[in-house]
């Protein structure tokens, strides 16, 4: 699933704002190990109709968290059939924790496909309810809370179109700026990280505090990634979810 670029002329305030925090440089993705990746089972690829995928979060034993331009489709902006999602927990090289259909699915009600990337931003959340629930003997769900203040340390999980069949870890990510319901990252992702988790872990637990949605540059030139938060959302999204129908033909 493609992300979108922003320029600084259509990020406008939110990015023109962010300063770089000091003395840190870039970290690259690194491939995990199968040892390190058993650690990081819950995040997982989204496939869609066989062709395209997203990052995907195991936040309950049936339900993942990604970023809402996941489940519509790039071109026409149509809702995708739920019948074309797969989740694939934990997807290594072939070997998976558990693989799952998906029974139902909810973006954010403020988000709307094919509207400029940053108006988009704080409402590019989705969640997927799964066929059946994985069991937490195999995959233990990741909770889903707020970022943190500004400076503060973050972690991103994903697969991407380098790295399509084993996740990949930027251990440390630092949390520029939190503006509403979205925030900006230092770190940066391509094409198959959106949806990607941006974590932060609180009293030795990880937990979700965002996902990715779109790259940008700020004024310097520097690239980052722009994140819609989770925290309390999230329960309102799934509630949304029980009442409302997704293709699923």
């Amino acid at each position: 699933m493609a992300w979108t670029r922003l320029t600084l002329a259509a990020i406008g305030l939110l990015l023109a704002l962010v300063v770089p925090v000091a003395g840190h440089a870039d970290s690259e993705p690194r491939r995990m190990s199968a040892a390190e990746a058993r650690n990081w089972q819950a995040v997982g690829r989204l496939n869609v109709s066989g062709t395209r995928f997203c990052t995907a979060t195991l936040i309950t034993p049936d339900i993942v968290l990604t970023a809402a331009h996941c489940v519509f489709h790039p071109k026409t902006g149509e809702k995708v059939p739920v019948s074309e999602f797969r989740f694939v927990a934990g997807w290594r090289k072939g070997d998976y924790a558990a693989r799952r259909r998906v029974a139902d699915a909810q973006s954010l009600p403020g988000f709307v496909p094919g509207v400029p990337a940053l108006d988009g931003v704080e409402h590019d959340l989705a969640v997927l309810r799964l066929n059946s629930p994985i069991p937490e003997n195999r995959v233990k769900p990741l909770g889903v809370t707020l970022p943190s203040r500004r400076g503060s340390s973050m972690t991103l999980v994903s697969y991407d179109h380098h790295r399509a069949n084993a996740p990949s870890i930027r251990d440390i990510c630092l949390l520029m700026r939190v503006e509403r319901a979205k925030a900006v990252t230092d770190c940066t992702i391509i094409e198959g990280a959106s949806g990607a988790p941006i974590l932060v872990q609180r009293d030795g637990i990880w937990l979700v505090a965002g996902v990715a949605s779109a790259m940008g540059r700020i004024f310097t030139g520097r690239e980052v990634t722009l994140l819609a938060t989770a925290g309390s959302r999230v329960p309102d999204l799934i509630a949304e979810m029980d009442r409302s129908n997704w293709p699923r033909k």
